[in-house]
């Protein structure tokens, strides 16, 4: 008999923040995913990071691959020959930059539309995902959900076919950046982080963009089920983009999808956990967890023995955090998080305009405290210099 799987904490990490299917919601599914992530030779591109590159990476394209087995279009798809510079041959629209990476159904590739004169990425369903049921329907789905809600923090989706080999793929905006992910993880190993994530005011913005994404995916009927700081973009000139859609819910389809739910262990809620569904008030609690995460650089629900963890996820329990961390964090902040994560969905707040309020309210206070922390230090300074202008400053500063 095998000895049993002993992960190290990094294994584990990777196995409970993977997006997985309802089965997969149990100690059991956690131990299946561990023996994929031991036996893996490279962490797999989860859906909403692939974005994270550009086609001038010199790591692009994996050593040993043959550019020349990249999908082809249609050779009806060329560009008319009116939107050609002169003297120029026709082309095909689409020309193949090179491989962003791979997941376990589809693999991104950077693509040049050549009708416009743009980069794009391209996402393609591989030909192993097409053999495994509702593969393929769950990947056009993603387009369609994503490609319906048009907001300036949800990635716009351009077009969907075919290839040539009857292979489904879609089309959206080249992000080049990092997700919120990469950010902890850089924070939490001494990495290079994102500008806007470097302070704590600068993660409560970037949760502000997503809040409104969130509130708009809710108002067309469809919640997310799967958001988490893999699914969120930081692009390199201020994008705020929520990624991965293939999991979102409409309205029509809550409560009949009995053993098709996903989500992602760390950070769903608890009724997701026990299969009982999702509602907005789910999404709400995915978005506390994400915040926790943020500001603590860890998990609010973590046990390295999975049998545990998933005892304390059903049940809504959270993990105490070490007092120096709660020390170093505001606690108007972790209060914000606690309460969207409560176990009951009726203590959370209600929706996300609910939530986006209290950090609004957060940031007015933050800010109260920074100008009063500014003047008191001007004040020593100008008893000291007996400056009687910068006195007047400062009381104009507070009456104003």
């Amino acid at each position: 008999m095998p000895e049993p799987l002993t992960p190290t904490p990094r294994q584990l990490e990777r196995a409970l923040g993977k997006t997985v299917p309802s089965e997969s919601f149990s100690a059991e599914g956690t131990r299946n995913e561990l023996e994929k992530t031991a036996s893996e030779s490279a962490p797999e591109l989860t859906p909403g990071r692939y974005l994270d590159k550009t086609a001038s990476d010199p790591n692009l394209t994996p050593p040993g691959s043959d550019t020349t087995m990249l999908p082809s279009f249609s050779t009806t798809s060329l560009v008319p020959p009116e939107l050609l510079a002169a003297g120029r041959e026709k082309l095909k629209r689409f020309e193949m930059d090179g491989l962003l990476g791979k997941g376990g159904t589809a693999s991104v590739y950077a693509v040049r539309d050549n009708s416009l004169g743009r980069r794009i990425a391209l996402k393609l369903l591989r030909g192993r995902g097409v053999e495994r049921p509702g593969v393929q329907q769950r990947f056009v789905h993603e387009a369609r959900v994503t490609a319906m809600l048009e907001h300036p923090n949800i990635v716009p989706v351009y077009d969907i076919g075919l290839t040539e080999q009857g292979r489904v793929y879609f089309l959206m905006k080249d992000v080049t950046g990092k997700s919120v992910g990469e950010a902890i993880r850089a924070a939490r190993d001494g990495g290079e982080v994102p500008e806007e994530f470097r302070t704590i005011e600068g993660r409560v913005r970037i949760l502000l963009k997503v809040c409104d994404a969130m509130a708009y995916a809710h108002a067309r009927g469809f919640v997310h089920q799967d958001l988490k700081p893999d699914n969120i973009m930081l692009g390199d000139y201020g994008e705020v983009l929520v990624m991965d859609w293939g999991c979102a819910i409409g309205r029509d389809e809550r409560g009949r999808r009995p053993g098709g739910s996903f989500g992602t262990p760390v950070y769903m809620s608890p009724e997701q956990a026990r299969q009982e569904g999702a509602d907005e008030r789910s999404d709400v609690y995915c978005l506390g967890s994400t915040l926790f995460h943020m500001v603590t650089l860890r998990f609010a629900v973590w046990d390295d023995d999975p049998e545990r963890f998933w005892t304390m996820k059903r049940s809504g329990e959270l993990t105490p955090l070490p007092p120096e961390i709660k020390a170093a964090v505001p606690g108007a902040l972790l209060d914000i998080a606690r309460t969207a994560m409560a176990p009951d969905p009726a203590d959370r707040y209600q929706d996300v305009a609910a939530f986006r309020n209290e950090l609004v309210l957060y940031q007015a206070h933050a800010e109260s405290i920074a100008l009063t922390h500014r003047a008191l230090a001007q004040l020593i300074e100008s008893s000291k210099t007996r400056d009687y202008a910068v006195f007047t400053g400062i009381t104009n500063g507070f009456g104003g």
